[in-house]
């Protein structure tokens, strides 16, 4: 768990045995990737950027919960839309058991298979997607 030291409140410090890395850590970044770009960086102040101090990203990582996650996703369906909304949901969820479990579950998702999404024109729905591989 994270425990506050030095000499500011805010300064949070974490056992590294705390810190495992998993899918659920990658398919969140990407989540907080696809929602700073989709509605133009407008929640900075729930979102951690590495353009801000540790102690700030820390705490950002900490406090983020299911309404920062619900007022993300509102202003993501406003700007992209219904399925943009979803995808950012499930990379996003607080709890990394009910996260996407991978960046194949993330190509998968109904958003990068809509014909009005610019990424997925023109690409053959008969063609299968090549499978992203973590082991390289």
């Amino acid at each position: 768990a994270a425990k506050e030291i030095g000499q500011t409140p805010s300064a949070v410090q974490f056992a590294p045995e705390m810190c495992i890395a998993s899918p659920a850590w990658d398919t969140w970044s990407f989540g907080v990737m696809m929602a700073q770009l989709l509605t133009g960086g407008k929640h900075k102040e729930a979102l951690p950027s590495h353009s801000e101090t540790d102690e700030s990203f820390l705490q950002k990582l900490i406090s983020f919960d299911q309404t920062n996650l619900e007022n993300i996703c509102r202003s993501v369906k406003k700007d992209a839309g219904e399925r943009a909304a979803d995808l950012v949901e499930q990379l996003l969820d607080p709890s990394p058991y009910r996260r996407m479990k991978s960046m194949n579950h993330v190509l998968s998702h109904r958003y990068f298979d809509d014909d009005t999404n610019p990424l997925s024109r023109g690409r053959s729905k008969e063609r299968p997607r090549k499978q992203y591989n973590s082991q390289h």
